[in-house]
């Protein structure tokens, strides 16, 4: 779990350093549609825990991670390629709608399986890895956008040929891109999490510690 997180969070990451200055490119600069494009999102967020809470999740908490992965990543790819504030705004109100399904069902899954004795230094230890994540990943999005991808996207550009037509050319377009890309490696996380049995099962493979408890 703590991999599939992990592999989740960088690309996850780098894209949230990439929202802001895509939204403000491809907008020229307009600070009204990305208030609209990130309002969009809270409302997404806040709607999801409230169905979350209504609802209770799936009964397997895995597929409650698994398919919020793939929720959220599907979404931002949508996000990435659209180039219009509506469709910026709906896509980003769609991914947002996921996120209290997957980090609520990890949780749930940690709190079952590890031992209340352990679940502090546990957790202490998976807060930890998501922090430097957090701090690391961000740190490729600028070097990334400014060096490789913009440049690759403008008329003429390396890329141009390949993914012009998905994403266009000029200002943004190489943000646009890398965006697109993070958030399909979001998706395939949540997708190929259903190969591996000791993730696709481990609600059933580990014995949940008031189980180990009481006998």
């Amino acid at each position: 779990m703590v991999i599939a997180f992990t592999l989740f969070a960088i690309p996850g990451d780098i894209g949230k350093a990439l929202y802001n200055p895509m939204i403000l490119a491809r907008s020229g600069g307009d600070a009204r549609v990305l208030g609209i494009v990130t309002t969009a999102a809270g409302v997404g967020g806040v709607l999801g825990a409230l169905l979350l809470g209504i609802w209770g999740g799936f009964r397997r908490r895995i597929h409650g991670m698994l398919l919020g992965f793939v929720g959220t990543g599907l979404f931002k790819v949508i996000l990435g390629l659209g180039q219009t504030p509506l469709v910026w705004a709906i896509a980003h109100f769609c991914a947002t709608l996921p996120i209290p399904l997957f980090y609520s069902s990890s949780n749930a899954i940690w709190y079952a399986k590890v031992p209340p004795n352990l679940q502090g230094r546990v957790l202490a230890a998976d807060q930890m890895i998501g922090l430097v994540v957090g701090t690391l990943a961000p740190l490729l999005a600028g070097p990334l956008a400014d060096r490789i991808f913009e440049p690759a996207m403008q008329p003429g550009g390396a890329l141009v040929p390949l993914f012009g037509s998905l994403v266009g050319t000029g200002t943004g377009s190489g943000i646009a891109l890398l965006y697109t890309i993070t958030a399909i490696l979001m998706l395939l996380v949540g997708i190929g999490g259903y190969a591996f049995r000791n993730l696709r099962e481990v609600e059933t493979l580990l014995p949940d510690h008031d189980t180990l408890t009481h006998s």
